[in-house]
């Protein structure tokens, strides 16, 4: 893994009790290499943005969660496969989240940092 610094990515908005599609993100270096994460693991934390004290956790991916709405399915071509759920319960905010990677040497890069915007629904039940 590289020593470069992260990418700076807003996820694109999302509305509260919504569910969430899947989606992939693919990771590549600058030279336009796909990162090889067979083997690693990934963390991803979404967290109030509160400065002083970063923020409490609000939703968190991670390759080891056993609940399969928190579980990132890793590909050997860059792929970071987010999953299925059904109902997003998330107050509306503008979270800040990092995609942390480690390799099976135990070194840990972070590769994307940036936002999540949880907007509010306007119809309600």
């Amino acid at each position: 893994m590289s020593s470069n610094k992260p990418i700076i990515y807003d996820i694109e908005p999302h509305y509260t009790a919504d569910g969430l599609s899947p989606f992939i993100i693919k990771l590549k270096f600058k030279s336009g290499t796909e990162v090889d994460l067979t083997g690693c693991t990934a963390l991803m934390q979404m967290r109030v943005p509160d400065y002083r004290n970063k923020g409490s956790v609000v939703w968190e991916f991670s390759t080891d969660a056993t609940d399969p709405e928190k579980l990132f399915v890793l590909g050997e071509n860059g792929e970071v496969q987010f999953p299925r759920i059904n109902k997003w319960k998330l107050d509306d905010n503008n979270y800040s989240y990092d995609l942390r990677i480690t390799d099976t040497n135990g070194f840990q890069k972070t590769f994307l940092v940036g936002i999540f915007s949880v907007n509010q629904d306007i119809s309600r039940r």
